[in-house]
């Protein structure tokens, strides 16, 4: 019998809804992450997914018009003083 497993989110490490074996190869696969609600873009090879694009290269809170307008992560990063440079909600708007 094969063995799956589960792809992981390679931003909070969360179980994506994407099983895997361990022969499995894709390129440029992207999965949906039901805990922090992001797409991500993966290279899977021998049973393990690797991020296709870079974290430097994801669309940041400070650049979302909602996150400018007040969403909830707004009060949050103003108390953390974190400068919006995290990805939060994965409702990404446009400035």
């Amino acid at each position: 019998m094969t063995q799956y497993q589960w792809v992981l989110c390679p931003i909070c490490g969360g179980k994506t809804r994407t099983k895997i074996r361990p022969d499995t190869e894709a390129k440029n696969l992207p999965i949906l992450c039901r805990l922090c609600k992001n797409e991500v873009v993966v290279d899977i090879k021998d049973g393990n997914a690797v991020e296709s694009v870079k974290k430097s290269e994801l669309r940041k809170c400070k650049d979302c018009l909602l996150f400018m307008n007040g969403c909830g992560f707004s009060e949050v990063d103003k108390k953390l003083n974190l400068n919006g440079d995290f990805v939060a909600c994965g409702q990404f708007k446009n400035k």
